[in-house]
């Protein structure tokens, strides 16, 4: 009997605490700031390397983890309804796998090739994300969302690797590497870039889980070679100060 009691009490608890989070967290008619920090998953498409010595063979963009950290300032027009906007840095771009690249076509008499051995092969996009947002409440903590963002670029796009040459002897099948270097160039990314955001939020006790998928509308490179569009998932944590 004692424990039915402490349960009912406990239920009862929580009730009033849900009941109390809900009323605090997001009030109807009123502004709330969001910080919030996480980090964007982020890839590009049509964004392939392609090596002409070795029979022009690919080598697919992989998806890239960098920070995303900002705020959100929201109004809860109704109970169903909310719109917001947002302003923060998120690190996007693509990465590519480890491979190899001929420098020499042809082995020659010697049976010696040149390559070029390539790792941590990645581009970084730094942006300035502004985001306008829609949100649908379909449950008192649970909203879904869909908006427009506009992105500006910080700096340049930068593509960064570390490059080894390599000689390999077919004769023998030994392999001489040579000393490595840091490579750095300049990614000719536009200057600003335009999404769609679609996601889903959940709020409980003003802390807010937040995931989005970021649709590219705009090319990425400002040159007509290739059609690379920014691929981005974002997960942010958040907690809401009522104004």
């Amino acid at each position: 009997m004692m424990k039915k009691n402490i349960a009912i009490v406990m239920m009862l608890l929580l009730s009033a605490m849900g009941a109390m989070a809900q009323g605090e967290e997001n009030p109807v008619g009123k502004f709330s700031v969001i910080p919030r920090v996480g980090v964007a998953i982020a890839n590009l498409s049509d964004n392939s390397i392609y090596l002409p010595k070795e029979n022009n063979r690919e080598v697919k963009s992989k998806s890239q983890a960098g920070f995303l950290g900002g705020l959100d300032v929201e109004y809860r027009a109704t109970d169903y309804l909310g719109v917001s906007l947002g302003a923060y840095y998120a690190r996007q771009g693509a990465r590519w796998g480890d491979y190899e690249m001929a420098v020499q076509g042809d082995a020659g008499n010697n049976g010696i090739k040149k390559y070029t051995g390539v790792k941590d092969h990645r581009l970084n996009l730094d942006y300035v994300q502004v985001p306008l947002m829609l949100k649908a409440y379909v449950a008192p903590q649970f909203a879904i969302m869909a908006g427009a963002q506009v992105g500006f670029l910080c700096g340049d796009g930068k593509r960064l690797s570390e490059e080894t040459d390599l000689e390999k002897d077919n004769k023998t099948g030994s392999t001489l590497y040579k000393e490595s270097r840091d490579v750095e160039s300049i990614y000719p990314a536009k200057k600003v870039n335009v999404s769609i955001p679609v996601g889903l939020s959940y709020e409980y006790m003003n802390v807010i889980l937040d995931a989005r998928y970021h649709i590219g509308l705009t090319k990425v490179n400002k040159t007509d070679a290739g059609d690379s569009k920014n691929k981005v998932f974002t997960f942010t944590v958040g907690y809401r100060f009522a104004l």
